[in-house]
């Protein structure tokens, strides 16, 4: 978390191809001095019921799934019973329509589909924040991939 909270990413990186960016030592180790006492005691990663083991949102649109949008439900470990509050980065990716806080620690994420060009792929991540602690960065994040098929023809 911290690593990834300190992370610097270069003006103009894409963080599909960079990831959280250049590792700045330093600044992580002065995070965690800081932060010490509100620092989650063990990570947190949010999972879906139908398959455990998946760990972001990666959807293909094609010719065959022409829906206007779709729609995936995100749980998070019942452990953590918190208010979170969701921001997706980067906020020009318009893609993702909404996302809300279910009762039983899960959320919904609702994708346009119809808004992507074809032959795309486009990225973008969703941040939950602790509502009581958000000054310390996301807990966890959602990394959301839509690839827009090109048809062959």
């Amino acid at each position: 978390m911290a690593l990834a909270n300190t992370a610097f990413l270069l003006e103009g990186a894409n963080k599909l191809v960079y990831g959280h960016g250049i590792v700045q030592i330093n600044d992580a180790f002065e995070f965690i001095k800081k932060s010490i006492n509100n620092l989650p005691t063990k990570s947190l990663a949010p999972f879906f019921s139908n398959d455990p083991n998946q760990k972001g949102i990666l959807h293909f649109q094609n010719d065959n799934n022409n829906s206007l949008s779709t729609n995936y439900t995100v749980n998070i470990d019942s452990a953590f019973d918190k208010k979170w509050i969701f921001k997706h980065v980067p906020v020009d990716k318009n893609f993702i329509l909404h996302y809300e806080t279910t009762t039983d620690n899960s959320f919904k994420v609702k994708i346009a589909t119809n808004l992507l060009e074809e032959g795309t792929i486009n990225y973008a991540e969703i941040n939950g924040f602790d509502s009581l602690n958000h000054l310390i960065g996301p807990p966890f994040y959602l990394p959301v991939t839509v690839i827009c098929l090109a048809n062959p023809n």
